[in-house]
C-alpha cells in the first residue's frame, strides 16, 4: 500500500524488543546526546552502552537511520563531546 513506517526511540529497549519491530520499519530515528556514557548515565540517569549497541545492531541490518544530536546549552555543547559523537 506504500505505506512507510518511522520508529522514533531512544533505543534504551532490549534487542528482543528492537528484533520484533526493526523488520515492520522504514526508517528509524534516535539520537546520542553524550559519547562519554559515564557523562551519560551522570546527566540521563543510565549509561550509553545499549543505545549505542541498538545502533551498531540496526545498522547492520542496513536500517536507514537518522541519528541526531540535541545540543543543549551548558549541559553538552561542549567541543570534545561534539567532536567524540561525530
Amino acid at each position: 500500500m506504500s505505506i512507510n513506517t518511522c520508529l522514533e526511540s531512544s533505543l534504551f529497549a532490549s534487542r528482543e524488543s528492537l528484533e520484533a519491530v526493526i523488520p515492520h520499519t522504514d526508517i528509524l530515528i534516535t539520537d546520542i546526546k553524550f559519547a562519554d556514557s559515564k557523562r551519560h548515565k551522570e546527566i540521563i540517569g543510565a549509561g550509553n552502552e545499549r543505545i549505542i549497541e541498538n545502533i551498531l545492531y540496526a545498522a547492520s541490518l542496513g536500517t536507514s537511520m537518522i541519528i541526531r544530536t540535541p545540543v543543549i546549552f551548558g549541559v553538552n555543547d561542549d567541543e570534545e563531546n561534539i567532536l567524540a559523537i561525530a
